[in-house]
């Protein structure tokens, strides 16, 4: 009985290929999803210890600067802050991306007391 084998397995071809074609469909949209978070993430700014630890690193860079310069700090900081916010073009420093971190962090390091944007002169 060739016929009923052939028909019989058509059948079974047939209902595997509705049966898989679901898993497939889920696996590309959850790949979809990934790309979607990896993209969010990138453009995200600072998680919470990082922002700290940038705050912690300005700080220390202001205070060494207007001990230095026999100065106030005031106007120190707001020339670091002002300038990571150029730099990353970006209203606040919290929202530099996740990925400049530490290149935000070694600009603060650099800062001279010379005024914003001291990297440009």
């Amino acid at each position: 009985r060739p016929e009923v084998a052939k028909g019989l397995a058509d059948i079974i071809t047939i209902f595997l290929q509705e049966e898989l074609a679901e898993p497939k469909e889920q696996i590309r949209q959850l790949g979809d999803r990934v790309d979607t978070i990896e993209q969010r993430m990138e453009r995200e700014g600072l998680t919470r210890s990082q922002g700290r630890a940038l705050q912690k690193a300005v700080a220390k860079r202001v205070h060494d600067i207007a001990k230095e310069l026999n100065d106030t700090c005031q106007q120190h900081f707001a020339n670091v802050y002002g300038s990571l916010k150029d730099r990353y073009n970006v209203p606040s420093y919290l929202e530099i991306p996740r990925d400049k971190f530490a290149d935000a962090v070694n600009l603060a390091n650099t800062y001279d007391g010379s005024g914003r944007n001291w990297w440009t002169d």
